[in-house]
């Protein structure tokens, strides 16, 4: 009896499974990291407004500069602030006195392309409330 062609054939059986999770891994490694971009953006950026009292460009560049230092596209993300809770554009900013919260949120479109299952449209996002420190 040959053991050597038995061994060979096994792992002709297992390498595909083997391949598929080690690449299942480094792609969910990858869309791991992307997500935490997106989180410490957010809470930069809240930081950030919080601080400034509101929206500003400020706000945008903080954010761009996070997502870009991760790999990451910031024209891709959308970045909404608001001094209500429903995150809505016609809520606005503006001047947000002091104590009185202001709402960040950032998506970011992700691809999760897994050899041989197909790729997945995503949505990474995280919102954040910071009180505002302007008087």
């Amino acid at each position: 009896m040959c053991q050597r062609g038995s061994a060979l054939t096994e792992l002709a059986i297992l390498f595909p499974v083997l391949w598929l999770l080690s690449m299942g891994a480094v792609k969910m490694g990858q869309t791991y990291h992307a997500y935490s971009a997106v989180a410490e953006a957010t809470a930069q950026s809240a930081r950030y407004a919080a601080v400034a009292g509101g929206r500003d460009a400020g706000v945008e560049e903080v954010s761009g500069y996070i997502l870009s230092r991760a790999g990451l596209n910031p024209s891709l993300a959308s970045l909404r602030v608001s001094g209500s809770s429903s995150l809505s554009p016609e809520a606005g900013v503006g001047q947000v006195p002091w104590g009185a919260p202001v709402y960040v949120q950032i998506t970011y479109p992700w691809r999760l392309q897994i050899a041989f299952l197909g790729s997945y449209d995503l949505t990474l996002g995280r919102t954040l409330a910071a009180r505002s420190e302007v008087n």
